[in-house]
């Protein structure tokens, strides 16, 4: 979970202040790309009970490993 402070530019602008994991509310850092761990994107499929909403998680390491150890069933991996 991203916290958000507001700077004083020209203009007024929304900038990252902190990140969070959104499982063990660890503060991962203050950078969007200096930071161990990662984000996952749900997107429910059409018809489901959350049809519509997107879902964005920031995770620790920690925590995505976590993740990964509760699925049964190997997601597809692509390396980039």
């Amino acid at each position: 979970m991203k916290s958000y402070k507001k700077i004083t530019e020209t203009t007024e602008k929304n900038v990252v202040d902190k990140i969070y994991c959104n499982r063990c509310k660890k503060d991962m850092g203050n950078f969007e790309h200096e930071y161990e761990g990662g984000n996952v994107e749900v997107d429910p499929v059409y018809g489901s009970k959350r049809d519509g909403e997107l879902y964005t998680l920031d995770l620790c390491d920690n925590c995505i490993n976590w993740f990964f150890e509760q699925l049964t069933l190997v997601p597809k991996i692509t390396y980039l």
